[in-house]
């Protein structure tokens, strides 16, 4: 039911760094108009760590940062990374990012294959994403805290979209999908997730803070699979199920305490 950015289907790298022995620092800004083919950076950390951003539009701008620390700590052979990006467009278009998490000390923490993945669109407004996203042996944590604390997903337009989504090793997750007409703001500051676990909006030792705010019409919707448990806000599910939550409005939305958390 997840919608995926149009633009990804069709694609062409134009930066890319794959196992580098050293710690390694990239830092990427972008500011363009529209020219058919979107901005595509993948950056891999050792066989730790994929992220990927896509994006294109009339005009788009932004930056992005990573860095492989290759501090494999405690000597587990997983190294620490870190990836963010704060990107815009105007005049329509669309940002992809996602990180999903390779590698992990399984035998004390579960297995890897966690991924972050968050988007937004929008035809002919405007469209704002801010993320940051930290991996290592134990965990892939979107802490953003002190980095983009509030609004992190911004759509406007005549019909626009926000997707954010997590999942653990096993498959379990939750997804967030917002499409609409007029706009659209979800703040989620926090997720975390590790060998089969996993929490949408919440964690990272923060306060908690999710919400969403639209203007004009859509259709606001959360998604859960927890295998062994599942539970977000006044209700739960101990021995796991699958959730769903919709809400359809025609003159504005405000949902708060946004958050979902399984394994």
């Amino acid at each position: 039911m997840k919608r995926k950015l149009a633009l990804a289907v069709a694609i062409v790298s134009v930066f890319a760094l794959i196992g580098f022995a050293v710690p390694t620092t990239v830092d990427v800004d972008w500011d363009a108009f529209g020219t058919g083919t979107p901005l595509v950076i993948t950056f891999q950390n050792g066989d730790d760590a994929l992220s990927t951003v896509v994006t294109t539009g009339a005009h788009f701008f932004g930056t992005f940062h990573a860095e492989d620390k290759d501090d494999n700590p405690y000597t587990y052979s997983v190294d620490s990374g870190l990836f963010q990006t704060t990107a815009s467009v105007e005049g329509g278009g669309g940002i992809l990012f996602e990180v999903e998490r390779t590698d992990a000390k399984a035998t004390m923490y579960g297995p890897a294959g966690q991924i972050s993945h968050s988007e937004v669109w929008t035809t002919d407004g405007t469209a704002f994403l801010a993320r940051r996203t930290t991996t290592n042996y134990a965990s892939a944590r979107n802490c953003n805290y002190s980095f983009q604390s509030n609004d992190q997903y911004q759509a406007a337009g005549t019909s626009y979209g926000i997707v954010h989504s997590v999942s653990s090793g096993d498959g379990d997750g939750a997804t967030i999908q917002v499409l609409g007409s007029g706009s659209g703001v979800l703040t989620s500051m926090s997720d975390e997730l590790g060998g089969r676990g996993f929490q949408l909006g919440n964690g990272c030792g923060c306060y908690h803070n999710s919400d969403f705010e639209a203007a004009g019409s859509g259709v606001y919707e959360i998604m859960a699979v927890g295998s062994n448990s599942l539970a977000g806000q006044g209700w739960s599910a101990p021995g796991g199920g699958t959730y769903f939550e919709q809400l359809i409005y025609n003159d504005g939305a405000d949902v708060d305490d946004v958050h979902v958390a399984g394994d």
